[in-house]
């Protein structure tokens, strides 16, 4: 469970996030849809810890196991597919079947015959459902997701979809997203405008 109280964030004088309070239940999946420049990205961001509310509080377990995928591309050209799962395995200290893991992820994600590419050569679709396998590959208590199906056509798309209502089963998933969340997820639909988080 993470609780969120009366968390503001402003750049100078733009107010972003202005006093949300919510609670993310464990095993809840939480759809967030607003327009672009909304906060959506931000509210990701101090969930993750990337960024810290200029007022208000973030509460959670310290023992909980948070992977983000983030809506940039946090990649690196030169590398392959797989030595970034590589990398991600070694930061999180994974051990054992991790490389089984990466393999089923990247034929789920659809991306599994790229595995020797160099990132530099993919389409932004693909690096996006790269950047989703990374975040998926170690074990997780929370998913934050940011427009996890951006740039990617119908097929791809139910591919994202199909991969994490599966990966995603007993986890706390946060989804910002414009296109829409597939009903099979259950997911609670919240709005993000004007820095105010309403239920849909």
């Amino acid at each position: 469970m993470i609780v969120l109280q009366e968390v503001r964030k402003r750049y100078g004088e733009r107010e972003i996030l202005s006093g949300i309070t919510v609670t993310l239940e464990t095993g809840r999946v939480y759809a967030i849809a607003g327009p672009s420049g909304s906060g959506k990205t931000t509210l990701l961001q101090i969930l993750a810890g990337y960024e810290h509310p200029t007022s208000g509080t973030v509460q959670a377990r310290k023992t909980l196991r948070l992977e983000y995928a983030p809506q940039d591309f946090l990649l690196f050209s030169n590398l392959t597919v797989w030595n970034h799962l590589r990398l991600k395995a070694a930061a999180r200290r994974l051990q054992e079947r991790w490389e089984e893991r990466a393999h089923r992820l990247l034929a789920d994600l659809g991306i599994a015959n790229h595995c020797r590419a160099p990132v530099g050569t993919l389409s932004g679709g693909e690096r996006r459902r790269l950047q989703l396998a990374i975040a998926l590959l170690p074990p997780s208590n929370v998913l934050l997701l940011d427009e996890p199906t951006s740039n990617l056509d119908a097929i791809a798309s139910e591919q994202v979809w199909e991969t994490l209502a599966r990966e995603g089963a007993g986890k706390t998933m946060v989804i910002c997203s414009h296109a829409p969340i597939p009903a099979r997820l259950e997911p609670v639909r919240w709005q993000l405008r004007g820095g105010v988080l309403d239920v849909e």
